[in-house]
């Protein structure tokens, strides 16, 4: 669990069987509990739910994402299939993303364009775009359980890529919230 103001502000991976931890953390830590899409099988809505009706006294706060760097406009239907996708996935900041891949044991994967990375990607990324993803993860990836972290120029794409992982078997991809641009944005470590 990572801690971040303002006021407090956890990201915690709740598997299944583990809802009682959750209030005991928050109270110990004082910290607000922001509760999102993981491989629960429930939509982020169904876990605050199941959190309000198992644990009343627990105070819960609906708060808007952090605000990200301004991306692309993109059209409706796009935006639409981006927001029902991410139901379905996991998203972690790039604070988050930055930390893990320091940590070791994970693949991190640039899924933009070739001109894209080119031009600057994350330090410690490995490139397979979004066109040859779903073609060649099996080689790059052959371990369906490895810890996957896909990135693209905003958040999009990778939690496209994300999903098609999912069905694809991989069972631990996570998508980097705002991509490449948060990314940039936070003063991470960039390469050439």
């Amino acid at each position: 669990m990572g801690g971040r103001h303002p006021r407090y502000w956890a990201e915690v991976e709740m598997p299944r069987g583990h809802a009682a931890q959750v209030e005991e953390v928050a109270r110990a830590h004082g910290l607000v509990v922001l509760v999102g899409p993981t491989r629960l099988g429930l939509s982020a809505q169904e876990q605050v739910d199941a959190l309000k009706k198992n644990f009343p006294k627990l105070k819960i706060e609906e708060m808007p994402h952090p605000k990200l760097p301004e991306t692309k406009k993109h059209s409706p239907a796009f935006e639409k299939l981006c927001e029902e996708v991410r139901t379905r996935i996991r998203e972690i900041s790039v604070e988050e993303a930055h930390r893990r891949v320091q940590a070791g044991g994970v693949q991190f994967l640039d899924v933009r364009e070739d001109h894209e990375w080119d031009e600057g990607h994350a330090a410690g990324a490995s490139h397979l775009s979004r066109g040859i993803l779903e073609r060649d993860v099996e080689k790059a990836v052959p371990d369906t359980g490895a810890q996957i972290i896909l990135y693209c120029g905003g958040g999009y794409r990778s939690a496209l890529a994300a999903d098609n992982l999912h069905r694809m078997g991989y069972t631990n991809v996570l998508s980097v919230r705002g991509g490449y641009r948060a990314w940039k944005q936070a003063g991470l470590p960039e390469e050439r």
